[in-house]
């Protein structure tokens, strides 16, 4: 079960967090789940990284677009932070992990090296109520789980080793390697692909993502499907991504190919104002 978190801290340093950006992707999409659970997390992260520069991005279309959302919430962000957290607005995380991953981001950069994180090895499922105890709990004082949490706590373990492939709940990497690529691709519209595209796109583009010896943990929120048909409000087809997340994994490891793919839309002009320039920041 879980116990006291000894994240929860009586004091913490007003610096901590400093130059790492939260780009957070959210709409509530009529959830309830959804919405109290990001008021918990929201509060949770200001609490251990207030000097973090928490940045939430909103996407009107229809479907949601994760990949448009983080756009947005990208352009909204200090343009001093040389550190992005992409970070799903149910994602639970020891924060070690993320100041961890920028000190050594921040490292590499000084020896000239391309380093970036999808920062854990496992990922479990919350159940409904764990998540509710979880968001019961003083954010400043949160609950923490053991690796692996207990049975009881989480839906299922099946494929909890596996989730660092596909990059789901958060990425963190330097500013510049976003701003290589452009940003995410907008043509990614509705539930599902962006992530790994966006993994795809970076290692071959940028540089192979590295990995830490540690979990993640996603909250409990009402959606539509399951976990692996999953749709936002107004999709009416599960998979609508896929083809385009396909052309990208046939391009993985081809830096040539895949930068034509990625300029397909960034030279398209009605996507021109999801576009990152870095000579814009």
């Amino acid at each position: 079960m879980p116990t006291a978190n000894p994240c929860g801290r009586l004091s913490v340093d007003s610096g901590r967090g400093s130059g790492i950006a939260l780009l957070v992707p959210f709409r509530d999409d009529n959830s309830a789940t959804r919405g109290v659970n990001w008021a918990w997390l929201k509060r949770f992260w200001e609490a251990e990284l207030p000097a973090a520069n928490l940045s939430v991005g909103s996407d009107d279309g229809v479907p949601f677009s994760k990949a448009c959302a983080i756009n947005d919430a990208y352009r909204r962000c200090d343009n001093t932070c040389d550190v992005l957290v992409l970070l799903d607005a149910d994602c639970y995380i020891d924060p070690s992990v993320i100041l961890d991953c920028a000190e050594r981001i921040r490292e590499a950069r000084r020896w000239r090296e391309r380093v970036w994180f999808v920062p854990y090895r496992w990922l479990y499922r919350l159940t409904q109520a764990t998540t509710a105890r979880l968001i019961a709990s003083d954010p400043t004082h949160a609950l923490q789980f053991p690796t692996p949490p207990a049975p009881e706590d989480v839906t299922t373990t099946l494929g909890a080793a596996i989730g660092h492939r596909y990059g789901a709940l958060i990425q963190i990497m330097p500013r510049e390697a976003f701003q290589t690529i452009g940003g995410m691709d907008p043509r990614m519209r509705g539930w599902g692909g962006e992530d790994v595209t966006m993994v795809r796109v970076l290692d071959t583009l940028y540089g192979v993502h590295e990995t830490t010896n540690n979990e993640v943990l996603t909250l409990y929120h009402l959606a539509l499907g399951d976990v692996y048909l999953r749709k936002w409000e107004g999709q009416e087809d599960t998979g609508v991504n896929n083809a385009l997340a396909l052309r990208y994994r046939k391009m993985r490891r081809d830096p040539a190919r895949m930068r034509a793919v990625v300029n397909e839309w960034l030279n398209d002009p009605q996507y021109a104002k999801h576009r990152i320039d870095a000579k814009e920041q």
